[in-house]
C-alpha cells in the first residue's frame, strides 16, 4: 500500500486499530514533552532505579523499563496499546472501535497519567491487554496477562472486574476461574495492602486509610460509603466528572446487542469507583480513579459511535492539567517556561504536582550525578529526608549508579538524643568530617510547594547555617571514607562537639577510576530561619 493510499485510510477512520494508537501515543508524547525531562511520577525514580538495581516491590514495571529504556517512553507506549485493546473490545460491547480507541485515547484521568514515568499507565494498559484476550476466547490467558498488572502496579485492579463478562460458556467460565485462582496466588502478596492491612503504614502497607488503616467495621461502614459518594460528586471537571457519567449511562441504555456486557460495564465501573473513594477517603487523588474509570470510557464508545470524533474532546482537560502542572514545575525547579493550557475551574494544580515532584526535583537528578562522579569507594552520603520522601529522587539513581555509597535519611526522629536541634546539626557536621558528604535544601523561600515536613523544619535551618548553594540544594563533600556508623546513629548519641567552621571549603579526594571532584562551594555565615513559601 502506497503512503498516500495509507494516508487517505486513515484520515478516513477505515482503520482504528492503526489509527487509534497512533492518536493515544502522539497526544502522550505531546503531553510528556509539556511536561520536561527527568523521572516525573509518584514512583518513577525509584523504578527507574530498580530496572538497574532491582528490588522494587512491584518488579514487572522496572523490568518493562528495562525493555523501553525509560519510564516516559513506557508510558506513552502503553497509551498505544489502551487504545488499540479499545478498539478491539469495542465490538464485545457494542461499541464503535474509532470512538471506544479515541475515548481511550483521550480519557483525562488516563491521558494525564501517561505523560509521566509512573506505573499507572502501563499497569492499566497490561490489565486492559489480558481482558482484550479473554474476551477474545482465551480466557485463561487473558486472566493470567490481566492479573499480572498487579506486578506493575496495584492501582490496575478495578480494570480486572472486566474479566468476569468476557466468558460466554460454561467452560470459559471455568477456565476463567482456574486463571484467577492462579494469578491470584501467584500475586496474592501484592494485594496485601487490601486483605492485610497494616495501620500506620501508608498506601504501600494499607488501602484502608478512611478507616485509620484498618478493615472497618460493620458499623462505620455505611459512614464511609457515604463519604466516598460525596468525594466522587466533588470530583473536579477537568477529570471528567460529570460528563463521563453521563455518557457512560447513555451507552448502556441504547438499544442494541450487548446489552449484558454495557450494564454489567456500567455496574463494575461505577462500583469500583465507589471502592476506591470509599477505602482512601480523604487521601483520595483523582489519578487513583483512572482505572476505575475504564469501564465507563468503554460505554462512552457506545455513546460517541455518530460523532467518534468528539471523544478527543476529553484530551484538553489532560492536557491543561499536564501544561499547568509543567508551568509550575518549571516555576519549583527553575527549569524554562512552559505555556500553559486553559480549562475551566482547573485553578490549582499544587496537589498535582506535589504527587510527581518536589521543589528543586530537577537540581537533585543534576546533583545525584555529580554525587557519582566526586564522591570516594564505599563512602557516605547524608541527605535531609524531604516531604513525601522525596529525597528518593537523589538517592534512587545515586545508588543505580554508584551501589558502593551508603546512603543516610537524616530525619527529626535522628536527633532524639541530642535533644536540640543545632546541638543535632553540630554532631552531623562532627560525624562527617571523618568522610561523606551532606545534601540539604537550603533556599526554601524560592518554593511555593512544602520541601520538608514541619519536623524537618527547624533541622533544615540548623544545617543550612554552615552552607550556601546556587539552586534550591547545598551539598558539601568532606574528604575520607567516613566512620561504621551512620548519620542518623551519630546524632542519636549526645557528645559535645564543636560547631563546624565557617568559611572553610571542602574537596572530596578522587576516587580510583575516577575524575578530580570539582572544588565544592564555600560555606556562608549562619542566616537567618527562611521560610518555605515565597
Amino acid at each position: 500500500m502506497s503512503a498516500g493510499v495509507l494516508s487517505a485510510t486513515l484520515a478516513r477512520g477505515k482503520n482504528p486499530a492503526v489509527l487509534c494508537p497512533l492518536v493515544a501515543v502522539a497526544l502522550a508524547s505531546i503531553g510528556a514533552f509539556w511536561m520536561g525531562g527527568g523521572a516525573v511520577g509518584p514512583d518513577a525514580s525509584g523504578a527507574q532505579a530498580a530496572s538497574v538495581l532491582g528490588g522494587h516491590p512491584y518488579p514487572l514495571h522496572p523490568l518493562l523499563i528495562k525493555i523501553t529504556g525509560s519510564g516516559r517512553i513506557l508510558s506513552i507506549l502503553a497509551a498505544g496499546v489502551t487504545a488499540f485493546c479499545g478498539v478491539r473490545l469495542a465490538p464485545w460491547v457494542g461499541g464503535s472501535p474509532l470512538a471506544t480507541g479515541l475515548a481511550l485515547a483521550a480519557a483525562p484521568l488516563l491521558l494525564s497519567t501517561a505523560t509521566g514515568g509512573g506505573g499507572d499507565a502501563p499497569a492499566v494498559a497490561l490489565a486492559l491487554a489480558g481482558v482484550t484476550v479473554a474476551f477474545g476466547g482465551r480466557v485463561f490467558a487473558g486472566a493470567l496477562l490481566a492479573i499480572s498488572s498487579l506486578a506493575v502496579k496495584p492501582i490496575a485492579l478495578p480494570v480486572l472486574g472486566l474479566l468476569l463478562l468476557s466468558p460466554r460458556s460454561r467452560r470459559q467460565g471455568s477456565a476463567l476461574l482456574l486463571g484467577i485462582i492462579v494469578g491470584g496466588v501467584a500475586c496474592r502478596s501484592l494485594l496485601a495492602p487490601l486483605l492485610a492491612p497494616r495501620p500506620g503504614s501508608g498506601l504501600l502497607g494499607s488501602w484502608w486509610l478512611s478507616s485509620g488503616g484498618s478493615f472497618p467495621s460493620l458499623a462505620e461502614l455505611p459512614g464511609l460509603v457515604g463519604a466516598g459518594v460525596f468525594l466522587l460528586m466533588e470530583l473536579p471537571a477537568w477529570a471528567g466528572h460529570p460528563v463521563l457519567g453521563l455518557l457512560a449511562l447513555l451507552g448502556a441504555a441504547l438499544p442494541g446487542p450487548a446489552r449484558r456486557e454495557r450494564i454489567g460495564a456500567l455496574c463494575l465501573g461505577l462500583v469500583g469507583l465507589l471502592a476506591v473513594a470509599t477505602g482512601l477517603g480523604d487521601h483520595l487523588r483523582p489519578r487513583y480513579l483512572g482505572p476505575a474509570t475504564v469501564p465507563l470510557v468503554l460505554l462512552a464508545g457506545v455513546s460517541l459511535a455518530r460523532i467518534p470524533w468528539a471523544a478527543l474532546l476529553g484530551a484538553w482537560p489532560a492536557l491543561a492539567l499536564v501544561s499547568q502542572v509543567a508551568g509550575l514545575r518549571a516555576l519549583e525547579e527553575d527549569l524554562p517556561p512552559k505555556p500553559m493550557l486553559l480549562f475551566p475551574g482547573l485553578n490549582d494544580v499544587t496537589p498535582q504536582y506535589r504527587d510527581i515532584s518536589v521543589c528543586g526535583g530537577a537540581e537533585l537528578a543534576r546533583l545525584a550525578e555529580r554525587l557519582a562522579e566526586e564522591m570516594p569507594t564505599d563512602s557516605e552520603v547524608v541527605a535531609l529526608r524531604l516531604r513525601d520522601g522525596r529525597e528518593g529522587d537523589l538517592f534512587w539513581p545515586l545508588k543505580a549508579a554508584r551501589p558502593d555509597l551508603k546512603l543516610t535519611v537524616l530525619s527529626a526522629d535522628c536527633c532524639a538524643g541530642t535533644g536540640q536541634t543545632e546541638a543535632c546539626a553540630r554532631t552531623v557536621w562532627e560525624h562527617l568530617r571523618s568522610g561523606g558528604a551532606l545534601v540539604s535544601p537550603l533556599h526554601r523561600e524560592r518554593c511555593d510547594t512544602e520541601v520538608v515536613d514541619p519536623a524537618e523544619h527547624l533541622l533544615a535551618v540548623a544545617l543550612g547555617a554552615s552552607m550556601e548553594a546556587k539552586g534550591h540544594f547545598a551539598h558539601r563533600i568532606f574528604p575520607g571514607n567516613g566512620t561504621r556508623e551512620d548519620a542518623c546513629q551519630a546524632a542519636k548519641e549526645p557528645r559535645a562537639v564543636a560547631p563546624p567552621r565557617s568559611g572553610a571549603s571542602h574537596r572530596a579526594p578522587r576516587a580510583p577510576g575516577q575524575r578530580n571532584p570539582a572544588p565544592q562551594d564555600p560555606a556562608s555565615k549562619p542566616s537567618a530561619p527562611r521560610s518555605d513559601h515565597r
